[in-house]
């Protein structure tokens, strides 16, 4: 039993999962890409981040609850070990110009200090091949966007869904 499912409740709720596959959420929109593999494969796993640009990796418009995140990202490059520190995670809601979180990814999911650390929570768990999970469930009432900004000079690519 988890505790943190009775945080929020609500009826008639419907299920959607964010990812590169499908960055609307929209019904029955996933495996739109296509791959080396051929149609209806994932074509589309992951997205490039460039330099210094704000990515948007989720935008939610009306009611909504987030339940879950999960993302991998490298935790190291040519460049240096510090990616975790080096990539900024921002949410924001509903219609916000700041922030509510702002934060380096790896200290989103409890990796401080540049380091990729398992870890086995209710509300986090980051795997031992780096699958980094947010069980905090995150209300809003009219918008929510999820940013990614990387410092790291050349560009990362980054796997998420279940938005």
């Amino acid at each position: 039993m988890n505790i943190l499912n009775n945080v929020t409740r609500f009826k008639g709720e419907q299920s959607r999962t964010i990812s590169p596959e499908n960055p609307t959420g929209e019904k029955g929109k996933a495996c739109m890409f296509d791959s080396k593999l051929g149609p209806g494969r994932k074509g589309r796993g992951s997205i490039s981040l460039p330099q210094g640009k704000e990515t948007v990796i989720a935008e939610i418009s009306g009611t909504g609850i987030i339940k879950h995140m999960w993302m991998t990202i490298r935790e190291n490059t040519e460049k240096g070990s510090f990616v975790l520190r080096d990539v900024i995670l921002r949410i924001y809601w509903d219609g916000a110009r700041t922030p509510a979180v702002e934060t380096p990814l790896g200290d989103f999911f409890c990796n401080g200090f540049g380091e990729r650390y398992d870890v086995n929570s209710l509300p986090i768990v980051v795997n031992p091949n780096g699958g980094m999970n947010s069980y905090f469930e995150m209300p809003f009432r009219k918008k929510a966007k999820i940013t990614i900004t990387t410092h790291i000079s050349h560009v990362l690519n980054i796997v998420h869904s279940n938005f």
